[in-house]
């Protein structure tokens, strides 16, 4: 299907504006402070390689994820034509290394929160995943791909 620009549903406004601005702002600001909070305590505390390694991994990874989705929330709302592609592969990524990393972490031994972390990150990348797949506004908007 073409996009229709006539078409009501066309361009960024309902659910997909929601998902716009979760890819654009909150997500890279919650991802941001966890990145922070991690490189700071990396910064000032003095604990062994193992935790030094998890913090720096911890901090990168939450820098590149807040990076990742603010350029995938941008190409949605400018209505670029890989867009949805773009914000499919965040969403795989975003769920797949932030889970893999604290399992990681938890079959290490340290103390880590996974299943709130698992529980997290699927229900949002599948809720939205499903959402970039079904919607009629994002096939209108965007295009088959």
């Amino acid at each position: 299907m073409l996009p229709q620009p006539g078409d009501e549903l066309f361009g960024v406004g309902g659910w997909l504006l929601i998902l716009c601005i979760s890819l654009t702002f909150i997500a890279p600001i919650t991802q941001a402070l966890v990145a922070a909070k991690a490189l700071s305590n990396l910064a000032t505390a003095r604990v062994p390689i193992q935790t030094l390694l998890r913090l720096g991994s911890v901090g990168g990874i939450y820098v590149c994820l807040a990076v990742f989705s603010c350029i995938a929330g941008l190409m949605l709302w400018m209505e670029k034509p890989r867009s949805v592609n773009v914000a499919k592969a965040y969403l795989l990524v975003g769920a797949f290394v932030p889970i893999s990393l604290y399992l990681l972490v938890h079959l290490a031994g340290m103390h880590v929160h996974l299943f709130r972390v698992v529980f997290g990150r699927l229900v949002y990348s599948v809720v939205w995943y499903s959402y970039l797949t079904a919607s009629r506004r994002v096939k209108v908007t965007y295009g088959t791909p």
